[in-house]
């Protein structure tokens, strides 16, 4: 994604929190779906809760 460094790891860090909000803006073409279902990859796992809110919704995750 080209993120790189300290805002790489601090992604990563606010990531391995138990519970929180994760909110990114930015201008269209920006990479914010991108970030996001890259983030969500990472904690989509079995017993992991996680809830989005999205209009419109730009991909079907199991």
């Amino acid at each position: 994604m080209g993120i790189q460094g300290k805002s790489l790891n601090h992604i990563q860090e606010t990531l391995s929190y138990p519970n929180g909000i994760f909110l990114v803006t930015g201008p269209t073409g920006s990479g914010k779906t991108t970030t996001l279902y890259s983030s969500l990859n990472v904690l989509n796992e079995i017993d992991v809760n996680i809830m989005t809110i999205e209009d419109p919704v730009e991909y079907q995750m199991d």
